[in-house]
């Protein structure tokens, strides 16, 4: 079928089915159409527009986009192998159960998009601006989101090991159950998101801006944070192993019942920051500012204090080898033995 018989059916009915088609759709506009089991590989898209178009179980693979229009437009279960998309405008764009292998989104800019059970292996999605965008349940082996700028994306079980990740800014992103694993992040804007449940190994975030962000529950080994502005971030529940906070800035922090140890806080600012019921063990705080720091019900064990500000510092029944100057001792609470009774009685009532 030729693209002006296509168009001649599409006047009609607005549908095509089980169709190859070979044409040029130059200038074309296409409004509300669907197409199902049909080919169009051998089409050209250049300066075409489509608004509100289904396509369903089409073979479009090594495709031209970069000089088409696309509005709310649904790719369901298609395979989209090798095209390019590089530059566009994709506003509304869902691509469901979709092949999308080596695709380039590179300096693509995307709005309200959805990527349900795709395969986005050795995609490209560098430089890309992504806002109000879904990942959910897609693998992305082996692809490339380097100086990526995301605003407001949320990503589910999505495991980023051997993909190139390198985001210059994300702002408001939920990232849950990701796995990220020797990336580069260093300098990177993270401002306002959420990446509980996640893994992060032996990754670079030294000098970075992190603002109120959350790592609740999430496991985190051999990540450098040397220098780092990390203003009200919570890591309640974490498992912080071997990583580098030194010279970071974490005032009003969260590391209640974390599990911590071979962790350097040296000379960081802590500020205010909680450790309640946290397990702290083999771990520098030296020279570190921890003025209003809470560590109560915290254990503690071969932890170094030497030369920290632990002003009125509270260390609550902590339990473990804590040892602090005659200073530091003077300047921080001790157990409280009223609250220690009231906390207590709710234990063995519970």
């Amino acid at each position: 079928m030729t693209v002006d018989e296509m168009l001649v059916i599409l006047e009609q009915d607005n549908m095509i089915q089980g169709e190859s088609v070979v044409g040029d759709l130059v200038g074309q506009t296409l409004v509300g159409a669907v197409f199902l089991e049909v080919d169009l590989r051998n089409v050209s898209f250049v300066g075409s527009r489509f608004e509100r178009v289904t396509f369903q179980k089409c073979k479009m693979s090594s495709l031209d986009f970069r000089q088409s229009s696309f509005s709310s437009i649904t790719f369901i279960n298609c395979d989209l192998t090798s095209c390019d998309f590089s530059g566009t405008s994709l506003p509304q764009l869902n691509f469901v159960e979709t092949n999308l292998y080596g695709v380039s989104f590179c300096a693509a800019t995307f709005f309200r998009g959805l990527f349900s059970n795709c395969v986005l292996d050795s995609a490209i999605f560098d430089k890309s601006d992504i806002s109000m965008t879904t990942f959910a349940q897609s693998s992305c082996n082996q692809a490339s989101f380097e100086k990526i700028s995301w605003t407001s994306v949320a990503m589910c079980d999505v495991d980023f090991s051997s993909a190139l990740w390198q985001p210059t800014n994300l702002v408001k992103c939920v990232m849950v159950n990701c796995t990220f694993r020797g990336h580069d992040l260093h300098g990177a804007q993270i401002i306002e998101c959420s990446f509980n449940g996640g893994v992060f190994e032996n990754i670079d975030f030294s000098k970075s801006v992190i603002t109120h962000c959350q790592f609740l529950s999430c496991q985190l080994s051999a990540v450098n944070f040397f220098a780092a502005k990390m203003i009200g971030c919570i890591f309640s529940g974490a498992v912080v192993w071997n990583c580098n906070f030194k010279n970071a800035v974490l005032p009003s922090s969260n590391f209640d019942q974390a599990r911590i140890g071979g962790v350097d806080f040296a000379s960081t600012l802590l500020k205010q920051s909680r450790f309640e019921m946290a397990a702290i063990e083999s771990t520098k705080f030296n020279d570190a500012d921890l003025w209003q720091a809470d560590f109560s019900n915290a254990v503690i064990s071969e932890v170094d204090f030497s030369g920290a500000d632990l002003s009125f510092a509270s260390f609550h029944a902590v339990s473990g080898d804590v040892e602090l100057s005659p200073i530091q001792e003077a300047g921080v609470s001790g157990t409280d033995e009223q609250r220690l009774n009231i906390e207590q009685r709710l234990a063995s009532s519970s």
